[in-house]
């Protein structure tokens, strides 16, 4: 299943990737800047009020997987 995480480079996003990440979840994680530290999820910048920014981290998405199972907005 894959599962897109916004606010993914900290607190409660960066969490929620890491954790599902653990449990077997394809994750793409969405923010405006890369996170600090190590991470295993697939990683996209991008501010979502930028709609180029945002069309283009969807696009990257399609490429690589059929579906999202989830969008989890922190």
């Amino acid at each position: 299943m894959n599962i897109l995480v916004t606010g993914a480079s900290g607190g409660m996003g960066f969490a929620t990737c890491q954790k599902l990440e653990a449990s077997g979840y394809t994750v793409y994680g969405l923010d405006r800047q890369e996170p600090d530290g190590t991470f295993s999820f697939r990683f996209l910048r991008a501010d979502i009020t930028d709609s180029t920014q945002l069309t283009a981290a969807f696009k990257r998405i399609k490429e690589e997987a059929d579906s999202l199972t989830a969008i989890l907005h922190f």
